[in-house]
């Protein structure tokens, strides 16, 4: 049959898609399937081209198994359009499919088809697939990864991307700060802090809207230490997020800094206390009052005014 008259059978095929092709007794759409992928294999390239596009539409493990073939194609272009039409298919085979393609395909573009289409897959070796890819050589192959990381649970994903950001340049703390974000686990909170202090603006934002919604001891420890930074809007935005906490873990922190070596540390802190309440803050301004800053021992001063108790009036 030349390819003309096997386009004719095609295109007579394609009614075919008003049958029902979720049910196994429907016959004649199994049929029609069965003679598509048959011809999917046909000789004539034009032939194969038309009836990928028509088979795009249909369902099946056959026709699943057709798309899996032709990610081995020598077209870069026809690996790419299967890596999409199997983007939505189910199958171990298929997940396999697209891992080694990921992995290893000598098109980065197919490479970055592949892992898109990862995106959403489950499946522990999905995950392990993933960790590996997140040190891959090329930009644009890690920023899928950590878009396909994003929100995923599994073991070794969070350390992974802590990793991952540690000790990158700007473009994989730019990749890793949206994977991290929301994430608990050992040393995220630390890495956060490392992308709000020396990253782009948005990723410095992002981080620090992150860092402003955890509680507990080890986001104190963390913002105490970034109020020490020597970058004055580092420290007002770790100032900023501290005022926003209450009770002893805040008191202890702010215990801390009124004790540093540099006296903006000390000023700084003091100005977060004035707008504090609760137990253990006179106590804090008590300490103030002993300061060698002049401006620092006022203010201390002033705040005591507002306060009850033995030390508070000893110390006026």
């Amino acid at each position: 049959m030349i390819a003309r008259e096997k386009i004719l059978v095609f295109e007579a095929l394609q009614t075919a898609n008003h049958f029902s092709e979720e049910t196994e007794v429907d016959f004649y759409s199994q049929f029609c399937n069965g003679v598509l992928i048959e011809l999917a294999k046909d000789d004539e390239l034009i032939v194969r081209k038309k009836i990928r596009k028509v088979l795009l539409g249909r369902k099946g493990r056959g026709v699943s198994k057709v798309f899996i073939r032709i990610t081995k194609d020598d077209d870069p272009d026809v690996r790419k359009e299967a890596c999409k039409a199997l983007s939505d298919r189910e199958g171990e085979d298929v997940t396999e499919a697209l891992i080694r393609l990921a992995e290893g395909d000598d098109e980065l573009d197919v490479r970055v088809e592949a892992c898109e289409a990862l995106l959403g897959r489950e499946g522990k070796n999905v995950t392990e697939a993933l960790i590996r890819l997140i040190k891959d050589d090329e930009y644009i192959v890690r920023e899928e990864v950590c878009k396909a990381l994003s929100g995923r649970k599994g073991k070794g994903i969070t350390k992974a991307l802590v990793e991952f950001v540690k000790n990158g340049g700007w473009s994989i703390r730019k990749e890793g700060c949206e994977a991290l974000l929301g994430r608990r686990g050992k040393g995220v909170i630390e890495t956060l802090a490392k992308l709000a202090r020396n990253s782009d603006e948005a990723t410095s934002r992002k981080a620090y809207k992150d860092l402003s919604n955890r509680e507990g001891k080890s986001i104190i420890k963390v913002l105490v230490e970034l109020a020490k930074d020597d970058n004055k809007t580092v420290r007002e935005k770790a100032y900023a997020i501290l005022s926003s906490h209450k009770g002893k873990d805040l008191t202890e922190a702010l215990f801390e800094l009124v004790k540093d070596d540099d006296e903006t540390v000390r000023a700084e802190a003091c100005e977060v206390l004035l707008k504090c309440e609760g137990d253990g803050v006179a106590e804090v301004f008590v300490e103030l009052t002993k300061d060698d800053n002049k401006t620092i021992r006022v203010k201390a001063c002033g705040a005591l005014s507002g306060h009850e108790g033995k030390n508070v009036t000893k110390t006026l």
